[in-house]
């Protein structure tokens, strides 16, 4: 092991486990990855931090893939987040899976996130596959403007 890579933390167990999956998935996203502790000093754990640039022009924020103790956080755009525990009595691998598909979906420019905005601040958010959003969910009430965008910006519409 080369001393570049002693003095890289090592992740705890879960982030660990996951980010050997996330990587052999997305390789090209390797170079975004960092780390970051919680916990007491001298007692710290290690967690895996993804910040990858926007694919879409019109959202400056990164995907933000981040690992908590048994739990993927995924944050894109101003106000939309999810956070993916596993579920009772599922395996290790369903989890994962469950995670990488998720991720999958976000990044594949066929998942919509919509924002409304009341007097220039965000009031609210929600998301779904193209096509599976009603109309109606797009029309702001007096006073509102709902923007949505998706991961690489083919679907982009403000109301």
């Amino acid at each position: 092991m080369s001393r570049y890579n002693e003095k890289i933390p090592r992740l705890e167990h879960y982030s660990q486990q996951f980010a050997k999956r996330l990587f052999a998935c997305h390789p090209e996203w390797k170079q975004y990855e960092s780390r970051y502790a919680q916990g007491e000093p001298g007692l710290l754990d290690y967690f895996l931090e993804v910040k990858i640039p926007s694919a879409n022009p019109q959202v400056i924020a990164p995907l933000l893939i981040r690992t908590h103790p048994r739990e993927v956080f995924v944050r894109w755009m101003e106000g939309w987040h999810v956070h993916i525990s596993p579920w009772s009595h599922q395996s290790a691998e369903s989890h994962y899976e469950v995670v990488l598909k998720t991720i999958d979906l976000l990044v594949s420019d066929e998942y919509l996130f919509a924002n409304i905005y009341k007097d220039g601040e965000c009031a609210g958010g929600w998301g779904g596959g193209v096509g599976s959003v009603p109309a109606e969910d797009f029309q702001p009430k007096p006073g509102q403007k709902i923007v949505v965008r998706s991961s690489r910006g083919n679907h982009d519409r403000e109301f």
